[in-house]
């Protein structure tokens, strides 16, 4: 049992939009594209998303919230890692954290561009492990549902778990994963999750401990 709950951190990480943001997006229209910052662009693509997706989330504070694992060999590293959402019954996630509470996810063994960084998410730790930053470690990702391997085709979307134990490869990582399409910034929109039943859960960890 993890000691946090995805959905509460999914739901405290919403992305509100005040009414000082709405003004702000109405007099940035007026003003032509390339005349506006990289954040002043950001925000009206997020207006923009706000209007297709029911809920959009900030991903910076959902990896904060999550906070990192306290106890054990994992200690030191998030609760939640965020990965590529693909088909692959052996993909794996590499992640390195900093001592300034900079988080970096990326594949493992993969040849692939993908990548997410996040700047100081965690709160800065002094001495952090060793003063050779970042430290890595790796993770299993959830496998890709059927009702749900249409996005993971695409290669377009990420997948949002959490982790129980890092550097495992036979730890489960399957509860309850939340699929995300990027947006602009840290924001995400949620495009849907999915709930691994006991059986499911003891067919994958079946076929992990026998390698397959």
């Amino acid at each position: 049992m993890l000691p946090i709950d995805l959905k509460s951190v999914v739901k405290q990480s919403a992305w509100v939009v005040s009414p000082e943001i709405n003004e702000k997006a109405l007099e940035l229209k007026k003003i032509p594209k390339s005349l506006r910052t990289d954040t002043e662009n950001q925000l009206l693509e997020i207006k923009k998303a706000q209007r297709e997706y029911t809920n959009l989330i900030d991903i910076s504070k959902a990896l904060s919230y999550g906070n990192t694992i306290i106890k054990g060999p994992s200690s030191g590293f998030p609760h939640l890692a965020l990965a590529q959402f693909i088909i692959s019954d052996k993909q794996q996630i590499s992640v390195e954290v900093d001592g300034e509470g900079n988080v970096r996810y990326f594949p493992r063994g993969w040849e692939s561009h993908w990548c997410r960084e996040f700047q100081q998410v965690f709160a800065k730790v002094s001495g952090f492990r060793s003063l050779r930053y970042p430290i890595e470690a790796d993770t299993n990702v959830p496998l890709a549902p059927l009702s749900l391997r249409d996005y993971a085709k695409s290669g377009i979307y990420d997948v949002l778990f959490e982790v129980a134990e890092w550097n495992n490869v036979r730890t489960n990582t399957l509860l309850d994963p939340y699929v995300l399409k990027y947006i602009a910034g840290s924001i995400y929109a949620v495009i849907g999750s999915w709930d691994i039943t006991t059986l499911e859960l003891k067919a994958y960890q079946a076929a992990r401990n026998i390698g397959l």
